[in-house]
């Protein structure tokens, strides 16, 4: 019985050499090792006379003399085989028979069971290989995130340029649609198509001047204070006009940053002009700490209006409807221009407020001793 182990634990470090570099299987061949060697030491003890009570130990002598009837009667059915078919003729030739077909037999079943412990190892690759694709799908879901924000990012450049454009431009123009004028194909592929198309366009240009020119040397005013006693800031807008701002909003993607140092600016500027009952600063939506003071206010549209357009032209049409001449809008918004004028309200571009802002700051702040700076961007980086 000792010999059978004996032998067995030569197959397993036979089994244990050839799968070197295979962390896995090595690992499952010495847990074979060590439940063989466990049996081997509980079959000594029941042999010494220890133990002999206990069902396991019994369990297993019965399972290993099983097996050595077993493999004496297989070799006994080879050897009556054998001498049926005449393959041997003497003793020394028979002994090397059997020894061959016992060295392949354990070849074989040394093989069956790399075999399934190659099985297992795959079932570990698997969940491995599993795995791996869940940690692809994640680098996926994040490229595309990331393109989104670039795309976004794109959208709100192409925004930025086109609101500088226009306070270069002295005039605002409303956009004419694609499929308006010009949807025609066969219009499109021929010069006079063309030429009328670009004729329609240019007579639906509206310009939508300022009504006031702040701050502007040869201008009507520093500040209207005669007329204007509440000012209205379109804050989405006005996020992308000075450079600070647009960098903090685009690139850094702090927009919280931004809105809170819009806020104390138009904040700034509204202490000091006593004409103006009161400074709105209105977003679509934010995360700052909406403001309602006496002379000064943070608020968002939403979800009671889908943008601060909309709010902004419901304040001009309905709450300030009585006092709507002494209303002052500062955006560049072209659509939002139109309806404001409609309404009856005043507006000017966000680039001649800050100008006007800023310098009124930059007054109070040398007559008081504080730090006096050379252009709006710096001034909002220390806000």
């Amino acid at each position: 019985m000792m010999m059978m182990y004996a032998k067995r634990q030569e197959k397993l470090n036979a089994m244990l050499e050839g799968v070197e570099g295979n962390d896995a299987l090595r690992q499952r061949i010495q847990k074979r090792m060590d439940r063989l060697a466990h049996k081997k030491d509980m079959i000594e003890k029941v042999l010494a006379g220890e133990h002999v009570d206990d069902p396991r130990a019994l369990k297993i002598i019965e399972r290993v003399e099983k097996k050595r009837f077993r493999d004496q009667q297989r070799e006994a059915r080879c050897a009556a085989k054998d001498a049926r078919r005449g393959m041997v003729s003497c003793e020394q030739p028979q002994q090397n028979a059997r020894e061959v077909r016992k060295r392949l037999r354990e070849e074989c079943r040394l093989a069956r069971q790399v075999a399934k412990l190659e099985v297992s190892s795959s079932d570990e690759q698997g969940e491995a290989i599993e795995a791996k694709k869940l940690c692809c799908e994640e680098r996926k879901k994040a490229r595309e995130e990331r393109r989104q924000q670039r795309m976004l990012a794109k959208e709100e450049a192409d925004k930025t340029r086109r609101i500088k454009e226009e306070e270069e431009g002295g005039a605002t123009s409303v956009s004419v649609p694609f499929d308006e004028g010009c949807s025609d194909g066969a219009g499109r592929r021929t010069a006079r198509g063309r030429a009328a198309c670009h004729a329609d366009k240019e007579d639906k240009v509206v310009p939508v001047p300022d009504d006031f020119q702040l701050c502007v040397d040869g201008g009507d005013q520093a500040w209207p204070s005669s007329v204007i006693t509440r000012l209205y800031l379109d804050g989405n807008n006005m996020l992308f006009v000075p450079a600070h701002l647009r960098a903090l909003t685009l690139k850094g993607r702090n927009r919280r940053a931004a809105e809170a140092k819009l806020a104390a600016f138009a904040k700034a500027f509204g202490t000091l002009q006593p004409s103006l009952m009161l400074t709105h600063l209105m977003f679509d939506d934010t995360k700052l700490a909406l403001d309602s003071s006496d002379r000064f206010v943070i608020s968002r549209a939403r979800p009671a209006y889908a943008t601060s357009d909309d709010a902004l032209v419901y304040l001009a049409e309905h709450d300030l409807a009585p006092h709507v001449a002494s209303a002052l809008f500062v955006t560049s918004d072209r659509g939002l221009r139109l309806r404001l004028k409609a309404a009856g309200a005043n507006v000017v571009k966000p680039g001649q407020w800050f100008q006007c802002a800023f310098r009124a700051i930059n007054a109070d702040n040398g007559a008081r001793g504080q730090p006096v700076y050379e252009n709006v961007d710096d001034m909002l980086k220390n806000m």
